[in-house]
């Protein structure tokens, strides 16, 4: 008898045991599917910051990787280029919703990355340049300040020419106290006016000089600010009828004697290159924006940068 009991007693301790241990693993896995689930709820929040259908996201990355392919075509004539930057692509159907597409030629805007320039001469036209950009687009001064003070103090790798790949991403900037999506990218303001942010105006692409024949007028305004005043306007009277194709071409048509128009060589170009392409997807009250940055010279593969954003 007390061997039975011996043995009943050892049985149940061994049941007892491995039930904890089964215990303990469910336990255990019910933290990991926890865990994961809530992980893959942040990596989709933190990657799409959108919480709508996936339609949006499979439209939106159809239409940037045939666009990516057109840009990049030998056949796609330069003319559609400037149709396409000048129109876009309004109201297409796409599954369930409709679906834009604008395109800006990232060449016509102002490199933020030439603050970091190891080139004296090219931080400090830039920055001279910012500054006055920045007051033409309200932006408020200490921001302003903080903004150029925060891309100068960053390293960057890669780049053209003199002017370092600081940041990869206007996105960046929302480490500065005080930079919002409206900022970066416009918005309803005052009175329900759409504003454009930053982005139509500034880049973090391209060899720092501003295409002339593509650029806005507060962006030539501030180029120009120190050589030729006020003078934007003339060029885009001039260039409506006939592209610039010259440096010389524009200092005649400035006014500008010699050492005058010196500055001007490292400031400005004259063809596109990189586009920004802005895709907004809309199905029922749910709206995905989606940046893309296209190099039209990289055969078909050039989506460099993406964000979405779910405004």
């Amino acid at each position: 008898m007390k061997r039975f009991l011996h043995g009943f007693r050892h049985r149940a301790a061994r049941r007892g045991f491995a039930l904890i241990i089964v215990l303990l693993v469910v336990a255990l896995l019910g933290l990991v599917v926890g865990d994961l689930a809530m992980y893959s709820w942040y990596a989709q929040r933190a990657s799409l910051n959108f919480s709508g259908d996936a339609q949006h996201v499979a439209a939106t990355d159809g239409i940037l990787r045939v666009v990516c392919a057109r840009l990049s075509s030998k056949e796609f004539t330069e003319t559609e280029r400037k149709q396409l930057l000048a129109e876009g692509v309004r109201g297409l159907a796409l599954g369930d919703g409709l679906t834009d597409a604008l395109f800006e030629d990232e060449s016509g805007k102002l490199n933020l990355n030439g603050l970091a320039s190891p080139n004296a001469a090219t931080q400090d036209w830039t920055r001279q340049a910012w500054t006055a950009l920045a007051s033409a687009l309200k932006v408020d001064e200490a921001l302003a300040t903080s903004i150029a003070d925060f891309i100068a103090t960053r390293s960057g790798t890669g780049g053209a020419g003199d002017v370092p790949q600081a940041i990869t991403l206007l996105e960046e900037l929302r480490e500065v106290e005080g930079v919002t999506d409206a900022l970066l990218y416009g918005g309803a303001g005052a009175a329900g006016v759409e504003s454009q942010g930053l982005s139509g105006y500034v880049t973090c692409w391209g060899s720092g000089g501003v295409n002339v024949n593509t650029a806005p007028v507060e962006v030539l305004d501030a180029v120009l600010a120190d050589v030729a005043p006020g003078k934007a306007d003339v060029l885009i009277k001039y260039r409506t009828a006939k592209e610039f194709e010259s440096i010389a071409e524009v200092v005649q048509v400035l006014g500008l004697d010699g050492p005058a128009a010196e500055p001007l060589a490292g400031r400005l170009t004259f063809t596109g290159g990189i586009v920004q392409v802005t895709v907004t997807t809309r199905s029922g009250p749910s709206r995905l924006v989606t940046h893309a940055v296209v190099d039209p010279g990289s055969d078909g593969k050039g989506i460099i940068r993406l964000c979405r954003r779910s405004p």
